[in-house]
């Protein structure tokens, strides 16, 4: 394998010595990357896929309880932690179902470009103590599938993490993205998701940890819910997705509140 190729940091690389992943698998000069990415990208976001996360996961506990528990005592290392965040966007189905798949898509690169610029900033003053303190070589931003999106962060403390949280879901839950509809019209939608936080118990299997974000992440979507029910008692178990239509005059003069029963989860 080239020497220069890290397994743990696979973004940087891959997009330097290929198009997008899925869409152009044409990598110079060297087929080892070219199967890694094939293997471990997700063709649409080119962020990791499932099966890389699990990997990453896996590896991030065992190196904390190598750091924890040396060999040899004397030189017994401070645990770096590893914390899970487990995103899951609000209506996605809808945002297919009303404006197409193209249109979903484009809104999951979206969020895959915003998740990597949340540990990986673009400029200078965008640093933190969270972003000191991060291992950006052993964290990552994956797709499972779907609409749910999982992150690996390594070397954060507590504190830092949860800082860092509730700035990102705010930012999160503010992002918009516009779509050229027909006849001229533009459609702005407002993207909304739920996060789940948990930080790695080393006794706990990877999956049982991967399995408490979820967890973590629907109890933070249940209590959302229950805001959107206390301003509206006619809410339900709805899931919103707002959007406003530009109809070319400059206007955005049809607001549109749209709603869906999500499938029972039994």
């Amino acid at each position: 394998m080239n020497k220069n190729f890290s397994h743990h940091h696979p973004e940087s690389y891959y997009k330097d010595t290929t198009y997008r992943a899925g869409e152009c698998l044409v990598v110079k000069g060297n087929p080892t990357v070219k199967w890694y990415i094939a293997a471990n990208i997700d063709g649409l976001t080119g962020l990791h896929n499932r099966l890389s996360m699990e990997k990453h996961l896996a590896a991030a506990i065992a190196e904390e309880l190598k750091e924890t528990n040396p060999p040899n005592k004397n030189v017994r290392k401070v645990s770096s932690g590893v914390a899970i965040v487990f995103i899951d966007l609000d209506g996605f189905k809808k945002i297919n179902d009303t404006f197409g798949h193209q249109a979903g898509d484009d809104v999951l690169k979206k969020i895959g470009d915003f998740l990597t610029r949340e540990i990986r900033p673009k400029r200078k003053h965008e640093y933190t103590a969270f972003h000191e303190s991060l291992l950006p070589t052993k964290s990552i931003v994956s797709r499972l599938g779907g609409d749910e999106f999982v992150m690996i962060l390594r070397g954060t403390n507590k504190q830092q993490l949860y800082n860092w949280i509730s700035g990102i879901e705010e930012r999160l839950n503010s992002l918009q993205t516009r779509l050229v509809i027909e006849d001229g019209k533009t459609a702005t939608i407002d993207i909304r998701g739920s996060l789940g936080v948990h930080i790695c118990d080393l006794k706990m299997s990877p999956e049982d940890n991967l399995a408490m974000a979820d967890q973590k992440m629907y109890e933070m979507k249940a209590q959302r819910k229950e805001k959107e029910r206390q301003k509206n008692p006619n809410f339900g178990d709805e899931r919103l997705v707002k959007y406003t239509v530009n109809d070319g005059s400059g206007q955005n003069n049809i607001p549109s509140l749209c709603s869906y029963k999500p499938p029972s989860l039994e």
